[in-house]
């Protein structure tokens, strides 16, 4: 009946212990699961502000490139103005005959070769009227006078003009800023449709045409991924596979910031296949271009998706281990459970054993004893009847130091400490120290006996001598195991001084200095044997000294 409530016991202990770890599990799984999100949204988050940086980076490098670009063609024209000026001087033009129209045409167009939307005058000082133009919208009948066509010429920024006086006439070569940006335009645009970013990556340029939006807002003036599209009209209208509006968010967000990074889903370059999209857009206000650089997120999320799948397969993997494992423990500690009966048993009949023969080796002294105080107290009868008190008195003092001869208590199960614990009673009783001990029984045979005794002695004699030089005098002793792992003695004890802590070493205060901190070195050294470890500290306020000793229980 007994042998069946215990199997019944261990079987809920058992169902118990299952169901533990079915929690545990499922509480890992979720704290696991929210770190892996975590660590997931933190990866995506930095990976996409990377992306964001690197599209950033093109798109104002673009916008960098057409500055300088303006500034190069600026910079060719300024040349070749004061090219044209030098060549007006070194060649004959004084023998052209500037009236004649075929004649004149075919000197410059030399000159229009060199740049094509060069704009040539020629005005006859001695006619007062303008006689020669070529890439010219001017009506020559709006050029009354010389003053007129200066101020004309002049109001170009890039210009240059020449006096033949041979011939009385002013050659001026003179070119536009439409022509000036027409050039950095086409630039551009020729380069960005050649230039291959990294994942086969492209920039594109939307020109705007109604920032209010709707049908025909804007142009697609640049688009290496649909040449075939560029110069068509694009609409806010226009939906993604998603349902989204890129091109809406798009001009809104360039309305509000000037720039915008969004989602959308677009064609991949070179295929038919649609993918999800982050793209850059920031306006150059100049041109009402949108420039925009983009990449694909296809790649990342497949990516993303395949990290989840095989945390998901190792956590699932994990689990069975798991429960296999816990399984595995439960047979053999069932297994170990009957074994260890077994042991206890045995180990229970050994104490019993040990102690009757204790006890029998002080029954048989005690009766040698009380056999001999039979004999002291007939002793003693005679003596009394004599009337000698002076030697009943010694008698019987001679009497009680046989009987303090009887073995102390046993109160730790080790014969050793239970020696070393005695011993010192007898002194803090000369010294009215108050011993107070919270001992449980701990198994010690892992240390040797003359360890032991180094440890304990020490300890409890510089407890002693603290106690013998304070008010109050008490001593606590606790010796206990935690966690089957651990040996944890500690000593609390009455100390109105302060202790002498010296390159972290403690000094007693003995007189005799040539001892000092023997003891705790002595300590130390048995400690290190057993990889033990000891800590003290000093309560001021409450004037108590503690001291604790941590020793390893070995694995075997």
């Amino acid at each position: 009946m007994v042998k069946k409530k215990i199997q019944i016991k261990y079987i809920y202990i058992m169902i118990i212990c299952i169901v533990s770890i079915m929690l545990l599990s499922l509480s890992y799984i979720y704290k696991i699961r929210k770190v892996h999100k975590n660590n997931l949204e933190e990866l995506t988050n930095t990976a996409l502000e990377l992306k964001k940086d690197r599209l950033k980076e093109v798109v104002n490098r673009t916008i960098q490139e057409i500055d300088i670009e303006r500034e190069y063609i600026l910079n060719e024209t300024t040349k070749l103005l004061q090219h044209l000026n030098n060549d007006l001087t070194l060649s004959p033009c004084q023998n052209i005959d500037l009236i004649n129209a075929e004649s004149t045409k075919k000197y410059f167009s030399q000159f229009i070769k060199m740049y094509h939307q060069l704009e040539i005058l020629v005005w006859d000082k001695s006619l007062g009227k303008l006689i020669y133009a070529i890439n010219s919208n001017i009506n020559i009948k709006d050029l009354k006078n010389e003053k007129i066509f200066m101020d004309y010429i002049n109001k170009y920024k890039l210009n240059t003009y020449k006096h033949i006086k041979e011939s009385n006439k002013i050659v001026a070569f003179c070119i536009s800023n439409n022509s000036i940006e027409e050039k950095v335009k086409n630039n551009i645009k020729n380069r960005i449709r050649k230039t291959v970013l990294e994942n086969n990556d492209y920039i594109w340029i939307n020109e705007i045409l109604n920032y209010n939006g709707g049908d025909g807002y804007a142009i697609r003036l640049v688009h290496p991924n649909l040449l075939e599209e560029e110069g068509t009209k694009l609409s806010t209208n226009t939906k993604d596979i998603k349902g989204n509006l890129p091109y809406l968010n798009e001009l809104e967000g360039i309305k509000k910031d000037g720039e915008i990074f969004h989602y959308y889903y677009f064609k991949k370059n070179g295929t038919n296949y649609i993918s999800h999209k982050l793209s850059y857009a920031k306006l150059y206000p100049k041109y009402n271009w949108i420039i925009c650089c983009g990449i694909y997120l296809d790649d990342f999320e497949d990516l993303i998706d395949k990290k989840n799948n095989i945390f998901y397969k190792d956590i699932w993997l994990q689990i069975n281990i798991t429960i296999i494992i816990a399984f595995l423990c439960f047979i053999i500690s069932g297994i170990i459970g009957s074994l260890h009966g077994v042991a206890l048993m045995k180990q229970k009949s050994d104490i019993i054993s040990h102690h009757y023969n204790i006890l029998e080796n002080r029954y048989d002294k005690t009766n040698g004893i009380i056999h001999d105080i039979k004999n002291h107290l007939i002793c003693i009868n005679a003596l009394a009847k004599d009337e000698q008190s002076q030697k009943i008195i010694q008698y019987i003092k001679n009497i009680n130091k046989d009987i303090r001869q009887l073995p102390g208590i046993a109160i730790t199960n080790n014969k050793m400490l239970d020696i070393i614990i005695n011993d010192k009673t007898h002194l803090m009783e000369k010294h009215n120290i108050n011993l107070n001990h919270e001992i449980q029984i701990v198994n010690l045979d892992f240390i040797e006996n003359k360890d032991i005794c180094t440890i304990m002695s020490n300890l409890l004699d510089n407890a002693i001598e603290s106690c013998i030089k304070s008010i109050h005098k008490d001593i606590l002793l606790k010796i206990h195991c935690f966690n089957n792992s651990f040996i944890v003695i500690k000593i609390i004890n009455s100390c109105d001084e302060k202790p002498i802590i010296m390159q972290n070493n403690l000094i007693t205060n003995k007189k005799e200095k040539a001892y000092h901190g023997y003891g705790i070195k002595n300590i130390k050294k048995a400690l290190d044997k057993y990889s033990g470890n000891m800590t003290w500290n000093y309560d001021e306020l409450n004037k108590k000294f503690t001291i604790v000793i941590i020793l390893p229980i070995p694995n075997n």
